[in-house]
C-alpha cells in the first residue's frame, strides 16, 4: 500500500456533488499537484484529508491508518498530529511575533518537548527566518509570512503535509523561493499535497491530479 491511498473519495453539500470520486495515491518523498476549475472541489479535497470534514463514502489510507472509518473526534486527534496545513491566505496571528505563530500548534497540542527548540532552530535555519523570529507577524513581507505559515506547519513533524494555493498571494520571485523549498522538504521525505491553478507549480509535481 502507499503512503497515501484515496479511493473513489466522494462529498456532496444539500445534494450537490462536489466530489464525484476522486483516486490517486502518493508515496513519501513524492509532491502532489491537484489542479481544475474553480468550484471542482480542490479546497473540499484538502479538507477532507486533513479531517476538517468527514467524507460521504471512500477510502482514505495515511501511513496505513485507514482515516476514512475515524470518527470527528478521531479526526481531530489525526489532524492535531499527522497533518501540517498551509492556508493562502497564511492564517497568522498580526499581533503575535513569527516564533509565537509557529509554536501554536505545540500549545494547542499542550507538547513542549526536550527537542521543540532544536526543531524550531532547524526548521528556521532551513527557512531562512531565524532573523524574523521576534518580529510581530503584521510588519513582515508577504514572502516572510509564508516562511512563518510553512514552519507553523512543519514544527509539529507532520506525516502529510497539505498547501492550498501556497503561490497565490506571492510574486513570481517568491513563489519560486516556496516551490524550491517544497522540493527540499520532498527529497527529505515528506508527501505533500498542493492545491494550485499555477501551471508553473504544478510543474514542480511528481504527480498532477484533475478534478
Amino acid at each position: 500500500m502507499s503512503y497515501v491511498e484515496v479511493k473513489n473519495l466522494k462529498k456532496s453539500y444539500k445534494g450537490k456533488h462536489v466530489l464525484k470520486g476522486v483516486s490517486f495515491s502518493l508515496e513519501k518523498g513524492e509532491m502532489a499537484a491537484i489542479v481544475g476549475k474553480s468550484g471542482s472541489g480542490k479546497s473540499t479535497l484538502l479538507h477532507l484529508l486533513s479531517g476538517i470534514e468527514k467524507m460521504d463514502s471512500g477510502e482514505y489510507f495515511l501511513d496505513g491508518e485507514n482515516i476514512s472509518r475515524y470518527t470527528k473526534v478521531q479526526l481531530a486527534k489525526m489532524r492535531n498530529r499527522m497533518v501540517g496545513y498551509i492556508l493562502q491566505s497564511y492564517a497568522l496571528i498580526p499581533g503575535m511575533t513569527a516564533y509565537e505563530n509557529i509554536m501554536l500548534p505545540l500549545q494547542m497540542r499542550k507538547f513542549f518537548g526536550t527537542e521543540t527548540s532544536g526543531r524550531l532552530e532547524k526548521i528556521a535555519k532551513k527557512l531562512s527566518i531565524t532573523e524574523i523570529l521576534d518580529e510581530k507577524v503584521a510588519y513582515l513581507s508577504g514572502g516572510e509570512k509564508q516562511r512563518v505559515a510553512v514552519a507553523r506547519a512543519l514544527i509539529i513533524n507532520p506525516k502529510i503535509i497539505l498547501a492550498d494555493e501556497p503561490t497565490g498571494a506571492l510574486d513570481e520571485e517568491t513563489a519560486e523561493e516556496l516551490l524550491e523549498l517544497f522540493c527540499n522538504l520532498r527529497r527529505e521525505g515528506n508527501a505533500i499535497i498542493m492545491v494550485t491553478h499555477n501551471k508553473s507549480a504544478a510543474d514542480y509535481a511528481d504527480k498532477v491530479i484533475q478534478i
